[in-house]
């Protein structure tokens, strides 16, 4: 199937965070089974949105626009739904931890000291 404009520069795009996320770990990174098949069916929901975009221009009557119109929308929604499920950053585990703030270290340092005063007193 041909992709259209749309969905090959969505997908050149994430191709691209991918690589940036490659350089900042140092390692390789490809997209795993699931995230190949919903960047698919990411483009794919892209160029059926092209398609319906090209028919709205095309419609004459108020109800064929109408109703193309809510297509092109649930789309829309479809895409973003599906673009969230894709993540082209560092894993959790991999990313370098930002300096904690005086709470956070507050936080900490109580809540190890409950857990020593815990072990201490059983």
């Amino acid at each position: 199937m041909r992709r259209s404009a749309e969905a090959k520069h969505l997908l050149a795009d994430l191709n691209s965070e991918l690589a940036e996320s490659v350089v900042a770990a140092g390692q390789a990174l490809v997209w795993s089974a699931a995230e190949s098949a919903v960047i698919d069916a990411a483009a794919n929901a892209v160029d059926r949105k092209v398609w319906f975009s090209r028919q709205l221009d095309k419609a004459e009557t108020i109800t064929a626009r109408l109703a193309i119109s809510v297509e092109i929308r649930l789309l829309e929604a479809h895409i973003a739904r599906l673009l969230k499920q894709v993540r082209t950053d560092l894993p959790q585990a991999q990313r370098q931890p930002g300096p904690m703030s005086t709470t956070s270290r507050r936080a900490s340092k109580a809540a190890t000291s409950r857990w020593r005063g815990h072990e201490a007193g059983s």
